[in-house]
């Protein structure tokens, strides 16, 4: 009932399940919009010092695109934890957005926390240390937890993350991930629920950042020439 009367656009655009996740496009359409008026954006990034510059960017993941899949995810996420005590933890900064739309598709009562994980800061390649500057304020104990995440690259944090949740005896740790990016994978993680595969790129929108900016654009960006 609810997804009938919340999310009318998702039920009309699902598209068959897949055994392999959707690789993301790069002629993506929008509707009222053209493949050249998409195609490339020039984005505009001040710094703290208040020096502006100029970043050219090409949309690899339309907005279209991602509603699609986040409906698409809901409804499985759905299905495999009916009947749960489902825990979704989103990682801050970058998967707010992604988990804002994700848990209205999950047709579960369900609790929602946000921890927050020091790791990109204002460069766009990972620094490698681990810490948490917000951890979650419920008990996982015997509950099943989801960790959302806005991309996935070298593992590390990810990793890190389940191993403490686990510590905390929550009954089972899976992820979901909006961005499986596995350019600089160090170490192997299992995603159970993704989004899409991008190879490279340094992206920004739908909460991905540069330097905290254009987390807002509805769309998901490749910055084609590097911060």
């Amino acid at each position: 009932a609810r997804h009938e009367r919340v999310s009318q656009f998702c039920v009309a655009n699902l598209r068959k399940s897949q055994n392999v996740y959707p690789v993301a496009s790069k002629n993506t359409q929008t509707a009222g919009l053209g493949p050249l008026q998409l195609s490339n954006r020039t984005l505009l990034n001040r710094t703290k010092t208040g020096i502006c510059s100029m970043q050219k960017s090409q949309i690899i993941i339309s907005r279209d695109e991602i509603q699609r899949r986040v409906c698409e995810l809901g409804k499985q996420i759905t299905a495999d934890y009916a009947g749960s005590r489902l825990v979704v933890i989103g990682v801050l900064n970058g998967a707010f957005v992604f988990v804002a739309d994700l848990i209205r598709q999950i047709d579960l009562d369900l609790e929602i926390d946000f921890i927050r994980v020091a790791s990109y800061g204002s460069k766009t390649t990972s620094t490698g240390t681990i810490s948490f500057t917000k951890d979650i304020e419920i008990s996982l104990a015997d509950k099943e937890v989801l960790l959302v995440d806005d991309i996935v690259d070298t593992g590390r944090t990810l990793s890190y993350i389940k191993k403490v949740f686990r510590e905390r005896d929550a009954q089972s740790v899976r992820v979901c991930a909006l961005i499986d990016k596995r350019e600089r994978r160090q170490i192997a993680v299992n995603l159970d629920y993704v989004g899409f595969k991008i190879d490279q790129g340094f992206l920004v929108g739908y909460g991905l950042d540069f330097a905290e900016q254009h987390r807002q654009l509805p769309d998901i960006l490749q910055l084609t020439n590097q911060p």
